[in-house]
């Protein structure tokens, strides 16, 4: 039986992974989605001429998001003096949780936020 210092530390590692793997995984969605646009019709296409710049945009996103998050995984291991893992793979659930954070970290720090945050860190 796990003790609960073991508990954390599993959760803790865990969600170390899951930040570590986004980029990965979410660049897998993007070329999914990238490859299923380009087989579709030119009909289709000409309805959305210019959604390939879409992907590139969103590719952009994900790499600094990566790139963020791969700073936030580096110093939380230095902080916990922990050895950084072999990354494993990234399941939906995990990466909707690591989705989930980035938009509550967006909206809690935007203008859209301004009011909860007056309300909560003021």
């Amino acid at each position: 039986m796990k003790t609960e210092d073991e508990d954390i530390r599993e959760a803790w590692q865990s969600a170390m992974d899951s930040l570590a793997a986004y980029g990965v995984f979410a660049t897998r969605i993007i070329n999914a989605k990238r490859r299923m646009y380009r087989t579709a019709s030119p009909s289709f296409h000409s309805l959305l001429p210019t959604f390939d710049d879409h992907f590139d945009k969103m590719q952009r996103c994900v790499d600094c998001n990566t790139n963020f998050m791969r700073l936030v995984v580096d110093r939380a291991r230095q902080h916990a003096l922990t050895e950084a893992t072999r990354l494993k793979p990234l399941s939906r659930m995990e990466a909707d949780l690591v989705l989930s954070a980035f938009r509550s970290f967006v909206r809690d720090w935007s203008e859209e936020g301004m009011y909860e945050r007056a309300l909560y860190y003021s």
